[in-house]
């Protein structure tokens, strides 16, 4: 019995370890993935294989699971991921409300001409009707100028926003992503009080 006893003890890192690098070869096999995070930006990635947009070892998640995620393992990532997202964000606003706002503003000046020519065709004094253009023809010509300001306000924000998101990745693999993957080793020790199993970390 204690040959068996004996022999399971020396046996069992063997075992351990064998099912651990076994293990290891699946979880590259099955994605072949590196350490740290991952981004899958290609149609391929995220449409064909059904991949989220973020990755970190065999777990996929969206942004709002990979913000709760920096949020609770990398500060210093989750407050460049989100300054980047603010700012994409606002960037979009700008960019949709720029062009709705010159949208709107391009029949409103094609009105202001149509009425200004209705008037200056009764106006023969051309003082009054140089007034009049500038009075009857600055509201649409306002809103096209606002609107492509606002537009190009969102050409500035969305490249930064992104840039810092992708920042965020880089951030969290070089700062934190070895604080998330301690490794544990077992071995086998003896000493004078006889034989065990040591775990080490």
């Amino acid at each position: 019995m204690k040959k068996y006893l004996i022999l399971f003890v020396v046996c069992l890192p063997l075992i351990a370890n064998a099912q651990n690098n076994e293990m290891a070869t699946d979880k590259a096999n099955v994605a072949e993935r590196p350490e740290g995070i991952i981004v899958h930006n290609t149609n391929h990635e995220r449409h064909t294989l059904g991949l989220k947009e973020y990755s970190y070892g065999m777990t996929d998640m969206d942004k709002k699971a990979y913000a709760e995620f920096l949020k609770n393992n990398c500060p210093q990532a989750f407050a460049k991921y989100y300054k980047g997202q603010q700012m994409i964000t606002s960037g979009w606003s700008l960019f949709g409300l720029g062009l709705a706002t010159t949208v709107i503003g391009i029949p409103v000046v094609w009105t202001e001409n149509l009425l200004y020519v209705s008037f200056a065709n009764k106006e023969p004094d051309p003082e009054i009707r140089r007034q009049k253009k500038a009075e009857m023809t600055w509201g649409g010509t306002t809103l096209i100028y606002l609107g492509a300001g606002m537009t190009i306000s969102s050409v500035v924000l969305l490249p930064i926003g992104y840039t810092y998101r992708k920042q965020s990745v880089d951030i969290f693999n070089n700062q934190c992503s070895s604080q998330r993957q301690p490794t544990a080793t077992l071995n086998l020790q003896s000493n004078r009080d006889g034989i065990g199993l040591a775990i080490s970390f």
